[in-house]
């Protein structure tokens, strides 16, 4: 009985800690960035380009139509507008957030 019993025990833990570490895997990362780290794509389908050094390796994240481009206190806005103002703001920082299964940019954020 005793032996029947652990592996019961045994049978409902295995599957459970397997969802507990599934559950606990990040959907999504991102980036806090001076805005000169970062490289806004060219496009909609374009990739942006991120240097956390001068020196260092770039980090790349592709694009997509579902990327969202945001502007603190102005909400959701296009590639267009938010090159614009990034152009416009000497100093500000982005977020840039993304899917960390695909790696592609979900959302890209300036704030001031």
């Amino acid at each position: 009985m005793k032996k029947l019993f652990q592996k019961l025990i045994v049978s409902l833990v295995i599957p459970c800690s397997t969802a507990a570490v599934a559950a606990l895997t990040p959907y999504t990362d991102g980036y806090e960035l001076d805005s000169q780290q970062v490289r806004m794509p060219a496009h909609s389908s374009g990739q942006v380009v991120i240097r956390m050094c001068p020196g260092c390796e770039p980090i790349i994240h592709r694009v997509n139509r579902d990327t969202q481009y945001i502007i603190a206190g102005q909400g959701v806005v296009s590639l267009e507008q938010f090159k614009s103002e990034i152009r416009r703001e000497e100093m500000s920082f982005v977020y840039v957030g993304y899917y960390v299964d695909t790696g592609i940019a979900s959302r890209i954020t300036l704030a001031p």
